[in-house]
């Protein structure tokens, strides 16, 4: 959880405005395409993950980042602890991605209508599931069946 994977910023800067990149983009594809599907990210089981994504993240961690978002950013002072807590590669920082893209495909829809777009909560689908996964973030081909299912049902109503 430092800045470093975050290389040049550019990675920072999608996160930090992420709803607004992704109503961007929306916008965009419904420009040449009938129909746009977002899917939020598969839930992380913790307890499963393995090797560099197995760190926990401590305050000494987060504290860390946060000088180093700051360096990188000074304008996200107030926000770097938010984003360092929030932006991790772990169950609750998973889950607070899925609640963003959750929310900014709602009001995609809500603006564009669910004929034209579409969401597959992917998140849902593999929250508590971990008996589904080997390795905490990739699950099983019972569950991307799930999740194929629910992508044509979306593309199939629209």
């Amino acid at each position: 959880a430092s800045p470093a994977h975050m290389g040049h910023g550019g990675d920072l800067d999608g996160y930090v405005h992420l709803e607004e990149n992704i109503a961007r983009d929306i916008d965009a594809y419904l420009a040449v395409a009938s129909l746009v599907v977002v899917s939020t990210p598969n839930a992380m089981c913790d307890s499963k993950l393995n090797g560099v994504f197995s760190k926990s993240i401590d305050e000494q961690v987060v504290s860390k980042c946060a000088a180093g978002v700051v360096a990188m950013r000074p304008e996200l002072q107030g926000r770097a602890t938010e984003i360092c807590r929030e932006g991790t590669f772990n169950g609750p920082g998973v889950a607070s991605l899925a609640s963003r893209v959750r929310a900014a495909t709602q009001s995609a829809i809500k603006k564009h209508s669910a004929q034209r777009v579409a969401l597959v909560d992917a998140h849902s689908m593999t929250e508590g599931q971990c008996e589904e996964t080997e390795d905490g973030r990739h699950y099983s081909d019972s569950i991307m069946r799930q999740q194929l299912v629910e992508l044509v049902k979306a593309v199939a109503e629209a």
